[in-house]
């Protein structure tokens, strides 16, 4: 599922930037750790202090309007000084239901 959802938003989302993917169990960690611009996720995340959508396992074409308004509000606020991020594209964490080991 995660290669496929990569593969897609990188296909279709210009100015992208993939920060990373996360398990379930270790979503919070990477994300904390990475400190995207936005988050994407199949599952819900109750408690996000950052952008976040949730997406389908198969991206949508909603899925891809979705991200791709968010990466153009991001982008447009780094533009006018208002980012406090650390590169020009919009990183990128897609949280999967793999769980690592």
């Amino acid at each position: 599922v995660t290669s496929l959802i990569e593969q897609k938003i990188l296909e279709e989302v210009p100015n992208v930037e993939l920060a990373g993917f996360a398990s379930v169990l270790n979503a919070t960690e990477v994300i904390q750790a990475e400190k995207p611009d936005l988050v994407l996720s199949i599952f819900p995340i109750e408690e996000m202090t950052y952008p976040f959508i949730k997406v389908s396992p198969l991206l949508t074409d909603t899925d891809l309007s979705l991200i791709r308004e968010e990466v153009d509000k991001i982008l447009l606020g780094k533009r006018q000084g208002k980012g406090t991020a650390r590169s020009t594209k919009s990183d990128v964490i897609e949280k999967n239901e793999r769980i690592q080991s």
